[in-house]
């Protein structure tokens, strides 16, 4: 990654819909002197509302001027339809191919909101790779 400052909204710890809407928000109030990229995972327990739900998640988002949107877990791809092609970047199944594409992506004064469920998947190693820059790994 370049050298800088990249500014991470980590709230990666659970998501459900409102926890969502509300963390788009934040991103949305957010300073940004460089891009807003948001790295998503899915929501788990919404069964056969996943689909609609995922889906009626996309018009917050663009309202929060993203620039870049990353997904994480099957049920994101519901989302993804819903989005504008050249806001989409990859979608990943794994943490670690996702890391690895942030390490060559992000640029000095981007603003990232991480925030999805780590529940029965390895999204929370994205909250721990961050924190291992912060702190002089990786």
């Amino acid at each position: 990654m370049p050298c800088g400052d990249v500014y991470i909204i980590d709230d990666s710890w659970n998501a459900v819909v409102i926890s969502m809407l509300n963390a788009f928000l934040v991103l949305k109030d957010s300073p940004c002197e460089g891009r807003k990229i948001a790295v998503l995972g899915r929501i788990v327990h919404l069964g056969d509302m996943a689909p609609e739900l995922h889906a009626q998640l996309a018009t917050p988002l663009m309202e929060t001027g993203v620039a870049h949107v990353l997904t994480h877990g099957e049920e994101m791809f519901f989302l993804r339809e819903k989005l504008p092609k050249d806001m989409l970047g990859p979608h990943f199944d794994k943490a670690a191919p996702l890391c690895d594409y942030l390490e060559n992506f992000l640029k000095n004064k981007d603003l990232v909101l991480l925030k999805g469920s780590r529940r029965d998947s390895d999204f929370g190693d994205i909250s721990k790779w961050f924190s291992g820059l912060r702190q002089g790994g990786r």
